[in-house]
């Protein structure tokens, strides 16, 4: 048995309307994704940043609260001021130290019983991977008694990273679907000129009627070549026409007429050299 074997059809093999829908779809594409990588980078930085601020705003809030009631080392009203905590469910945990790191009260967050992260040394809002951190130093008439350190996850953030990437995900979708619509429909201004101009080349050849014209449709470069194109076969029609006026002409003559090749042989008789015979 012979294997037949099948021709597998390159893109080079495709009709001009499909590549022309296969550029404008890849280049709309690669666009529209670096654009939602920019815009979801750019907004999860900002929101980064907006969760660091008012993190960094609830500390100080705190430390400012706590001032007295750690000057006069009050555990009591400290653990009291961190309780309003509980209005924020993303903080974990809390506490609340004096001048020599002993701790005055904790808050932890119900479910939360892991160990707490280590306070920054730099008191300023850190981001990592799991967790968000800030410390704020106590002070009383610009001495500091003490540290307020606050660990926050980042529950919010995850939250709004999944919705920005299901926003830009929607908004993706939704313009490579108008995108591909409307180059189905433009794209004919290109394609549709050039499918009736390859569809008139095959009449042509398969009827070898030259009196078969394209129609114009633009002056464009397509416009051009189908013009082109129109020239051709007039003047293929042309030389057509005075082909078969001298056949008609040699073949109704009186006078015997032959032709040979450069071997001496017979190529053409017309009738009346046949009648001498």
């Amino acid at each position: 048995m012979h294997e037949v074997k099948q021709h597998k059809k390159s893109p080079q093999d495709t009709s001009i309307k499909q590549k022309l829908l296969a550029i404008i779809m890849t280049v709309s594409s690669v666009a529209l994704t670096a654009s939602s990588i920019l815009v979801i980078l750019f907004a999860m930085a900002s929101f980064k940043k907006h969760l660091a601020e008012e993190l960094s705003s609830q500390t100080k809030m705190i430390a400012y609260n706590c001032s007295a009631a750690v000057h006069f080392n009050d555990e009591t009203d400290v653990a009291s001021i961190l309780e309003s905590l509980r209005e924020h469910p993303a903080t974990a945990y809390a506490h609340v130290s004096n001048i020599d790191h002993s701790i005055l009260a904790t808050y932890r967050r119900k479910g939360f019983d892991a160990d707490p992260q280590d306070t920054p040394t730099l008191m300023e809002p850190y981001n990592g991977n799991e967790w968000a951190l800030a410390a704020e130093p106590i002070t009383v008439d610009g001495k500091k008694i003490g540290t307020v350190f606050i660990q926050s996850d980042l529950s919010r953030f995850l939250a709004f990273q999944k919705q920005m990437i299901l926003v830009v995900t929607v908004i993706f979708i939704t313009i490579l679907l108008v995108t591909f619509l409307l180059s189905s429909t433009l794209q004919k201004r290109i394609s549709e000129p050039i499918e009736h101009l390859t569809r008139t080349a095959k009449k042509v050849s398969e009827s070898r009627d030259y009196s078969l014209r394209a129609i114009q449709t633009s002056n464009d470069e397509i416009g051009l070549l189908t013009d082109a194109f129109n020239n051709m076969l007039s003047e293929i029609e042309h030389r057509d026409s005075n082909l078969q006026q001298k056949d008609f002409v040699i073949h109704s003559s009186s006078t015997a007429i032959t032709t040979t090749d450069l071997n001496g042989l017979l190529t053409y008789v017309n009738p009346a050299f046949l009648s001498m015979w």
